[in-house]
């Protein structure tokens, strides 16, 4: 067995495909929590984040949320705060 390391350009194509074929999962209609959580990690190791005031779809999100967020009227999904 070889023991040959892969190129940068190698890496740097595979990891273009990578976000390619997430692009195209999350574009399509059957897309899963999985699947989101794994273009978020992806998002997120490349160091890629937005300011939800500057980006109107994030800005949809957040105005989608209960008023009372912050008022104790929301259970915790995991562990207690």
């Amino acid at each position: 067995m070889s023991n040959s390391k892969a190129t940068e350009e190698m890496l740097a194509a595979l990891h273009g495909q990578m976000a390619k074929a997430m692009k195209t999962r999350l574009e399509g209609n059957d897309v899963t929590a999985s699947d989101l959580n794994v273009i978020r990690q992806f998002l997120k190791d490349n160091g890629i984040n937005s300011d939800g005031n500057a980006d109107p779809n994030i800005k949809s999100l957040a105005d989608d949320l209960p008023e009372d967020l912050d008022d104790g009227n929301v259970t915790p999904m995991y562990g207690r705060s």
